[in-house]
């Protein structure tokens, strides 16, 4: 087992590039005939591409921690092609 090297509200970054995503919760392992129990690998990782909002499961060896997200309660807003969309935390 490896150590959990992220906490809910940090944000992140894929190794090679990509949007800067805030992780939700490490996911659960499913096994068969055995209990469900959380990863310490496999992140859930969210965030936004234009008025949507998208999540996808990360190993958290590809990540890179950005820093400490201090706005994580606040509304984010963001422009695309000149329409105001909002989300709502």
């Amino acid at each position: 087992m490896s150590k959990k090297r992220f906490n809910p509200g940090d944000r992140v970054r894929h190794f090679i590039g990509g949007p800067i995503m805030e992780v939700q919760y490490y996911e659960l392992d499913k096994r068969p005939y055995l209990r469900l129990f959380q990863s310490d690998s496999k992140v859930m990782c969210a965030w936004e591409e234009g008025c949507k909002t998208r999540k996808e499961v990360f190993d958290q060896d590809v990540l890179i921690k950005l820093g400490t997200n201090g706005a994580s309660n606040q509304t984010r807003f963001e422009v695309v092609q000149g329409v105001e969309c909002r989300e709502i935390n």
